[in-house]
Order: structure tokens, then C-alpha cells, then sequence
């Protein structure tokens, strides 16, 4: 009897033990999940333009046409830039959402290497309700490519929601004779979201910048598809996907395939 009421224990506890887990998932709010996916993807995406231009595009830059409209510092003898979003210039371009804070880039000294570098440092800067903490490094291969590293990038919400990433992402200079009008990305990324769960991010097809949009106010990027792999219990993950649309007058949506089979309009 001692050793069936000893079996019958260890089952319910194990029993127990899936109907956590298995409550974990359910009460797991997707929609909240994807929206929180979507806050970091625009969150790390929105100041590709100013990090992947080099030292000679901010010598040659009209500052009125910077998004945020900064004002812009540079240091020719340790080629450096400095964005200052604290104290912006008055112009006529649009900021739908308010940055603040400063972005230095720093170049370095004028190298013989076939390769251009510099690293990115975000101070006190924020994208809205969204604080972003951490360096970049941007390697140089080529005029249009550009390859883009960083190790536990942070970003923290105004109620304290933390998430972490780190990635490799190349991006790719797309002008007209040497206007650049977009800015093509690709790439993978790891880290872990607001709930402590881990994920893998892969952008499966080419996030697209554009500049123009971008200087209009738009900040998402005009097409690309990105697929999000979070953990749940050991050994089990769900997979959500985001895409972006044009649509008129550069605006976006952002559809969400949740890993469910829901489909839903994350900015409607």
C-alpha cells in the first residue's frame, strides 16, 4: 500500500507540474507579446540612418534634414559626431515621436584598411517611452555595405519592462548616383524579453528605410518580414512573425501571425 500511495504522489506532483507549465502558455497574452516584439524591433531600427552614415556624410549633412532635428557637434581632429536630442534645432520636419537624449559616433583616425569602423553610444537616449542603452560597431566592407554588431543593447520602458538583445545585421546603402534613398537590412538577433523568456529574431526579408519617409515622420520601415522565436517551458517554443505594408502617404501596418493562428493589425 506504502509504495502504490508513494507512486500515486510523485504522478500527481508530476501532473501538477505540466498543468504549470502548461497554464504558463495559456495565460500567456499574445497580442501583448507581439506588441512587445514590435516595440523592439522599432526601438533598435529607428536610428539606422543616423549610425550608418559615415564621417564624410556629416561633414556634407544639412542638419534641417535629420530626423529629431539634433544638434549635430563634430570634432574633426578624433573624428567624432555628437547628435544632441536634448536640445534640438527648430525645423520643419516631422517627429511623430519625441527623442531624447544624445548619440555619439565615433570614427576614429583615418585608417589604411580597406575596412571603415566606428562604434555608436547611446547616452541617456530614449525613442519615445522606450530608453535604449548600450555601444554598436559598424564595419564599412564597400561604399553601399555596411555590417552592424552589439552585445546586450538594452531597452527599458517607461514601467520598467526590460529587454535585452544582441545581433548582426547588414545593412545595405541603396542611392541614386550618391543620393541615398534607403537603406536595406537583414540579419539575426538573440536576447531575452520583459517576461525573462529567451528568443531568437531573424528579419527573413529585407527590412526596407526609407529616407524620405523617414523625414516625414514615418519611423517603421516600408516592407520587410521578421520572425520572433521565444522559449517557453525547456524544449518547447512558439514562433510569432511581424510584416510590414505600405500603404499611402508612406504610412505602414504591422501584421502580427501569432504563433496560435491569429492574425492581427498591431497598429491599427
Amino acid at each position: 500500500m506504502r509504495k502504490i500511495q508513494t507512486s500515486l504522489f510523485f504522478l500527481l506532483l508530476s501532473l501538477a507540474a505540466c498543468k504549470e507549465d502548461a497554464d504558463k502558455v495559456i495565460h500567456t497574452n499574445l497580442p501583448l507579446e507581439a506588441t512587445q516584439l514590435l516595440e523592439t524591433s522599432t526601438s533598435w531600427g529607428e536610428s539606422i540612418y543616423f549610425t550608418a552614415l559615415n564621417f564624410q556624410n556629416y561633414e556634407r549633412l544639412d542638419t534641417l534634414n535629420l530626423p529629431g532635428c539634433p544638434t549635430i557637434t563634430i570634432e574633426e581632429g578624433i573624428r567624432s559626431v555628437e547628435l544632441d536630442f536634448e536640445n534640438p534645432l527648430e525645423c520643419n520636419l516631422e517627429n511623430s515621436i519625441e527623442r531624447k537624449g544624445k548619440i555619439t559616433i565615433n570614427y576614429g583616425l583615418i585608417s589604411l584598411e580597406s575596412t571603415s569602423r566606428w562604434t555608436v553610444e547611446f547616452e541617456d537616449y530614449s525613442f519615445g517611452e522606450v530608453s535604449i542603452t548600450g555601444s554598436k560597431t559598424f564595419n564599412q566592407s564597400s561604399p553601399d555595405h555596411i555590417q552592424e554588431t552589439f552585445e546586450n543593447l538594452t531597452f527599458k520602458t517607461t514601467e520598467n519592462l526590460t529587454t535585452t538583445l544582441s545581433g548582426t545585421f547588414n545593412h545595405t546603402l541603396n542611392r541614386t548616383n550618391t543620393l541615398l534613398y534607403s537603406i536595406s537590412t537583414s540579419g539575426v538577433g538573440i536576447g531575452t524579453n520583459p517576461a525573462g523568456r529567451t528568443f531568437d529574431w531573424e528579419i527573413t526579408e529585407p527590412r526596407i528605410t526609407d529616407i524620405n519617409c523617414l523625414n516625414s515622420g514615418e519611423y517603421l520601415p516600408q516592407a520587410g518580414k521578421e520572425n520572433w522565436t521565444i522559449s517557453r517551458s525547456p524544449g518547447r517554443e512558439v514562433l510569432h512573425s511581424l510584416e510590414f505594408i505600405a500603404l499611402d502617404s508612406c504610412k505602414v501596418q504591422v501584421n502580427a501571425m501569432l504563433s496560435d493562428g491569429r492574425n492581427l493589425i498591431l497598429n491599427p
